[in-house]
């Protein structure tokens, strides 16, 4: 069973050619990331926030789960749902499925739809050599489960992407807590809200983002994946980092609404 690249063409480029331009990166000496919390917007958006953690991503790693919030359907809280793909197209190659276990099951359609599992397909399979799980969660009340269940699918040649984008702001996203008017100061403290969370996330204190993000009406997508991610990370004895944050607005995205886009690599 496979899962196809329903994005290209659309999100992203469907020629290989067209699409180096936009998964590449430079690889860093030392890195040794092995979770991430990365963008999914189009790639023309999220290309930056993405190419970091390959940049830094530790060598050896043969199997990246991709844990990601349904945009498309409803999902009931506290479970993750996966699918029995054994392989992924991308305009690059087909890579190789590997199931999640432990989980539900017969996901197929929606994971099929779901754009932020696709998004950072085209550069693991740039990378090469990599295998791929996936699975689904849009509410999580308390992380720590599912976060050992996903850890315990985890060895040492296992990586693990949370994706998602931070605040959407704006009428389009009926979220305007600092006015419906996009100023500078609207985006600083969007910028700062975001910051935080992403901060909190790094420090391996899912819950307490989590709560943050309850306290702060947040329109963070993939806070339950982020969440479980940081609780990994805590499991693992890793140190995170927020290594980068943009907005749609700083790549010339619109005057009515915005999008942040935080990157968070544990090492």
């Amino acid at each position: 069973m496979t899962r196809n690249a329903i994005f290209a063409g659309r999100w992203y480029p469907a020629e290989p050619d067209q699409l180096d331009e936009l998964v590449n990166w430079k690889p860093e000496e030392g890195g040794k990331a092995r979770i991430a919390i990365l963008p999914h917007a189009g790639l023309y958006f999220s290309h930056r926030g993405i190419a970091h953690f390959f940049s830094r991503m530790e060598d050896g790693v043969d199997r990246i789960i991709i844990l990601s919030p349904s945009h498309y359907y409803y999902l009931r809280p506290d479970r993750i749902l996966t699918a029995d793909y054994d392989a992924y197209r991308t305009p690059y190659v087909v890579l190789e499925g590997k199931p999640l276990k432990g989980f539900d099951t017969g996901g197929e359609a929606e994971i099929q739809q779901e754009h932020a599992v696709e998004m950072v397909l085209p550069f693991i399979a740039k990378k090469g050599g990599i295998a791929v799980s996936s699975g689904l969660i849009s509410q999580v009340s308390d992380p720590e489960p599912l976060a050992e269940t996903i850890l315990s699918q985890m060895d040492a040649h296992t990586a693990l992407i949370a994706s998602s984008d931070f605040t959407h702001y704006g009428l389009s996203f009926d979220h305007v807590p600092y006015g419906e008017r996009i100023t500078v100061e609207v985006r600083d403290k969007v910028a700062e809200e975001d910051k935080t969370l992403a901060m909190i996330l790094a420090q391996n204190k899912g819950k307490e983002a989590l709560a943050f993000a309850r306290g702060h009406r947040s329109t963070v997508c993939g806070i339950a994946p982020n969440a479980i991610a940081s609780c990994v990370a805590k499991h693992l004895g890793l140190s995170g980092e927020v290594v980068d944050y943009y907005t749609s607005f700083d790549l010339g995205g619109g005057d009515d609404s915005f999008v942040g886009y935080a990157t968070v690599l544990w090492e």
